[in-house]
């Protein structure tokens, strides 16, 4: 068991906010409660254009994923620990299939299956 199920999730892609938005609305199927909020039953996602993006230090290093475009910040809803952290993983499976690339950053990151 986990004491902290949050989860920080870093995107690499050249989708537009709005394209990803989109993305990520169909895959949770869930509601849109504000302009950079999905609240879903299993979890609230905030997604947010990363302050620390810097397109230079991409270009040398796309690897370096605290610079990347986009992240996700990811609280469960009311629902089972392993329920949540397996969820984590196929959403994190169905990003890396549409954008460049993800990652997610949490104490049960290691659970994550490696995609």
């Amino acid at each position: 068991m986990y004491d902290n199920l949050y989860c920080k999730m870093f995107i690499d892609t050249d989708l537009t906010y709005e394209e990803l938005f989109a993305l990520l609305l169909k895959y949770t199927d869930g509601k849109k409660q504000a302009v950079t909020y999905i609240n879903t039953q299993w979890c609230d996602i905030s997604v947010q254009k990363n302050r620390e993006y810097d397109a230079e230090r991409y270009f040398v290093d796309p690897s370096e994923f605290l610079y990347w475009k986009y992240y996700l910040d990811i609280e469960p809803n009311d629902t089972k620990e392993s329920i949540y952290i397996k969820k984590i993983s196929d959403f994190l499976g169905y990003i890396k299939e549409h954008c460049n690339d993800a990652i997610a950053a949490c104490d049960f990151e290691d659970d994550l299956i490696n995609l």
